[in-house]
């Protein structure tokens, strides 16, 4: 088994980071509407709860598509189920999730996890 190197978590990393905060800052007042709807207050981030969250994410995109060079079509496919996950159930449970925001997030994820993928193999 061959060991990742630096680049081959840094880089998919930090892309990862830098375009889910493009997307998260500009659909913050979208999210702060959804939430604040179904809790009754707005986004309270929690940090740690945060990190798990990414270090999952970029565990699935390191090892199902960097690990062994798979294509950035590769990593939409796994974006987008990932995300469409974690929409659907909320679709499913929380009667005030919107389908608007179930199909935007959904496809964000193919999008973020495509172009953290192509970025990663441009520069690698």
């Amino acid at each position: 088994m061959r060991i990742p190197s630096v680049t081959m978590i840094a880089l998919p990393a930090v892309t990862m980071l830098a375009l889910d905060g493009i997307y998260l800052t500009a659909t913050t007042a979208w999210f702060n509407k959804q939430v604040t709807a179904i809790q009754g207050s707005p986004i309270q981030l929690r940090v740690i709860p945060t990190i798990i969250v990414y270090v999952f994410l970029l565990l699935a995109l390191y090892y199902f598509v960097i690990r062994v060079n798979g294509t950035p079509f590769d990593a939409f496919v796994l974006g987008i189920s990932t995300y469409a996950v974690y929409e659907f159930t909320n679709y499913a449970i929380l009667s005030k999730w919107s389908p608007i925001t179930v199909a935007m997030d959904t496809i964000w994820g193919g999008v973020l996890f495509f172009l953290t993928t192509l970025i990663y193999n441009k520069l690698v």
